[in-house]
């Protein structure tokens, strides 16, 4: 396990970066190559990250995900370092082949601002959107108050008259939420919580399977991609193109993020709750849609700096 002191490469870092677009991609060979590399020089960080991983990309997983993570600590205690590694892989495995729902996700995305609100499931009554959306800006508003415990409070007590599977998200979630962090990711955990205990409960246990496009092990560095802006190179290269073509660095991250870090390989995303509409708000609002963006020159210039950047970094 690699000291804190010693420096991490920026592929050791970016197999933080990476294991996140392994699993929205449904590339199951570059998530055994990020796990392994996280395994070996940051575990306890990897277990701790495990239920965001999870609750962002196929929340009805989250449960199984901490009940993982318990067992992979538990073997970790008794010095069976072989089997809790598998256990994190196969868990890890499962939510990368599964069809990715953005519903927990997009929802907290509203209640930062970041896009505008709306009914696009014409399946679900207004109503019981409406009920839901307020659970869930009224949890915004505990978590952002320091109300924590009277939030979790109510959501464990209401969880126990929910199934087995219900009241393991509620209880994963919780324990994650307890761990710290971000706002953000605090937030994201409660609203997982009301989302399983909702109206939306009905097939919430039994996502879709979608097909793993990459199997083959793979070597060598990580693709373009995973430098994004939320990496060291990244925003090195996100400053340089930005000012290189003269457009807004905060409008170039948004795109950047939108339609390549959060990109869901095509044929792997249910149609969850608001993430179409998200999306939709994004390429109204830009401008662009994702199909231009991945023909653009500005993505074209993007990956060859990054590409740069790192090759120089590593000499």
């Amino acid at each position: 396990m690699a000291r804190k002191s010693e420096k991490r490469t920026n592929f050791e870092w970016g197999a933080r970066s990476a294991i996140q677009k392994a699993i929205r991609r449904s590339d199951a060979a570059m998530l055994q190559q990020a796990t392994d590399v996280l395994w070996r020089v940051e575990p306890s960080w990897l277990l701790w990250r495990m239920p965001v991983l999870s609750a962002e990309e196929v929340p009805q997983l989250t449960g199984e995900t901490c009940l993982a993570i318990k067992e992979a600590k538990e073997l970790r205690a008794d010095k069976r370092l072989d089997e809790a590694r598998q256990c994190v892989t196969d868990a890890l495995l499962k939510v990368c082949s599964f069809k990715k729902d953005k519903t927990t996700w997009a929802i907290v995305s509203y209640l930062y601002g970041m896009a505008t609100f709306g009914y696009p499931n014409p399946h679900m009554p207004d109503a019981d959107w409406e009920r839901m959306w307020r659970a869930c800006k009224v949890a915004f508003n505990m978590v952002s108050h320091g109300r924590e415990t009277e939030l979790w409070a109510s959501l464990l007590k209401k969880s126990e008259e929910k199934p087995e599977t219900i009241r393991n998200i509620v209880t994963g979630t919780y324990n994650r939420f307890v761990a710290g962090g971000m706002e953000g990711d605090k937030v994201l955990m409660a609203v997982t919580a009301i989302v399983a205990m909702g109206n939306y409960t009905e097939g919430f246990e039994n996502a879709m399977q979608a097909a793993i496009i990459q199997t083959a092990p793979r070597e060598g560095d990580w693709p373009w991609y995973v430098y994004d802006m939320h990496t060291v190179v990244g925003k090195r290269a996100l400053s340089y193109v930005a000012k290189m073509r003269g457009v807004n660095r905060d409008m170039l991250a948004s795109l950047w993020f939108t339609y390549e870090s959060n990109y869901v390989v095509r044929g792997g995303l249910d149609i969850g709750f608001w993430f179409p509409l998200y999306m939709s708000c994004y390429g109204k609002t830009f401008k662009m849609s994702q199909e231009k963006w991945h023909d653009s020159q500005i993505r074209k210039d993007l990956a060859s700096v990054v590409v740069r950047f790192v090759a120089e970094d590593a000499r």
